[in-house]
């Protein structure tokens, strides 16, 4: 919900710094902390002004402002084996919004990391220089030539690569 007054606050200032007129790096400030009703768009220069105490790379640097406030997309990527970026993406897609993430959402994004992405390792030696054949749906070991495809919970050995 708070997601959605911050992004219609921005809308109504068509992306644009209130103070300087900027339309780089867009944020929205409360001039009340906590008062939604309150909010004005500043661009990261300006609204590092307002808070001088903080660290300026803050208000610069997007990798270090979480996309939720209760859960990070780092310790969601860890858990399922996959990039942060990925998470990010893929909760994009889904349209799952920054702010709080709730467990039905974890479990969407979850559900939606395509299996390519999981990084497999190969049943036979184990090494994980692993390719995927997408029309054929199989997995090939670079390293030994093993085939597997991966089928409800278990793999399916077709044979060796020639």
């Amino acid at each position: 919900m708070r997601n959605l007054v911050v992004l219609g606050v921005k809308a109504n200032a068509h992306y644009t710094c209130q103070e300087c007129g900027s339309t780089e790096l867009i944020q929205a400030h409360h001039e009340i902390p906590g008062d939604d009703s309150s909010l004005v768009v500043l661009c990261a220069e300006c609204h590092s002004k307002r808070h001088p105490s903080l660290p300026k790379a803050l208000f610069f640097n997007k990798s270090i402002q979480p996309y939720w406030h209760n859960k990070s997309a780092s310790s969601l990527a860890k858990e399922i084996d996959v990039h942060p970026r990925t998470v990010i993406r893929v909760a994009k897609r889904l349209e799952i919004l920054p702010g709080e993430l709730s467990p039905w959402d974890e479990e969407l994004i979850r559900n939606n990391i395509p299996k390519l992405i999981i990084k497999p390792k190969c049943p036979k030696c184990g090494s994980g220089q692993v390719y995927y054949r997408r029309i054929l749906g199989q997995f090939v070991c670079r390293r030994c030539g093993h085939i597997w495809e991966l089928g409800r919970g278990s793999e399916v050995g077709i044979g060796t690569a020639t």
